[in-house]
């Protein structure tokens, strides 16, 4: 009687587990990658905006510091060292 009685809570964890991997899994998998859409969308909408600039146009986005505000002497440590043959 006991043997039969674990086949079937076996046989009701089966299906209970194949019921939820149909249904639920899909329905877990689609939130999750609709979720990842969105966070690539908000990540990426401001690529969109740049705009369109005639051919040849050009426009500078980065300024480097000018050479004229670094300190020359300041140029690091000093270490001596002895060479070993």
């Amino acid at each position: 009687m006991e043997f039969i009685r674990f086949v079937i809570i076996l046989l009701i964890i089966y299906y209970a587990v194949k019921l939820i991997s149909v249904y639920l899994f899909p329905f877990l998998l689609k939130r999750y990658l609709s979720a990842m859409g969105r966070k690539y969308q908000n990540r990426h909408t401001g690529y969109k905006n740049v705009k369109k600039k005639k051919e040849g146009e050009v426009t500078i986005d980065y300024k480097p510091e000018s050479n004229d505000n670094l300190n020359k002497n300041n140029v690091g440590e000093y270490v001596d060292y002895e060479e070993i043959r």
